[in-house]
C-alpha cells in the first residue's frame, strides 16, 4: 500500500511533535493531551501551534475526530527519571497511540558546540 498525502502529513506531525519537552513535567502529566498541546504550542516557536496541537492530542469536547494520544515519553529532559536525566544528550522519543496504530516520534541529540558536549555525547553513544 503506497502512503497517501495524509500519511506524510501524519509523519510530519508526529516528527514535529517528537521535538515537545515534556520532561519537566509531572510524571502524570507527560503523557496528558492537553498539557501536551498547551506545552507544544508554548515551545514551538510556530512550528506546531496550539490549533494544531489541541487537532492533534486535545479535540474539544463533543468532537467527532480521534485523537493521537501519548503512550510514553522517554527524554533526557525527565527530571523524574534518573536513567533519563543522567544523559543529557537531548536524545527523546515519544510513542504516540491512535485507533490500534502506534507513531514512535525520535528527538536526536543536539548540536555540539564545544570539546566536552563531543566526549558526553560519545560516551552516552557507546552506553546507549
Amino acid at each position: 500500500m503506497m502512503a497517501t498525502i495524509t500519511d506524510y502529513y501524519k509523519y510530519a506531525a508526529l516528527a514535529t511533535a517528537a521535538y515537545v519537552r515534556m520532561g519537566d513535567q509531572p510524571e502524570e502529566l507527560q503523557t496528558d493531551g492537553a498539557t501536551f498541546a498547551i506545552q507544544a504550542n508554548e515551545q514551538s516557536d510556530g512550528r506546531l501551534p496550539l490549533s494544531i496541537a489541541q487537532y492533534l492530542f486535545d479535540p474539544p469536547p463533543g468532537s467527532t475526530v480521534t485523537r493521537w494520544t501519548i503512550a510514553h515519553y522517554f527524554g533526557s529532559d525527565n527530571v523524574s527519571d534518573s536513567n533519563a536525566s543522567e544523559s543529557k544528550s537531548g536524545f527523546a522519543a515519544t510513542l504516540f497511540q491512535k485507533d490500534g496504530e502506534n507513531g514512535l516520534a525520535v528527538r536526536g541529540m543536539e548540536p555540539i558546540v564545544n570539546f566536552t558536549g563531543i566526549t558526553r555525547d560519545l560516551i552516552t553513544l557507546t552506553v546507549l
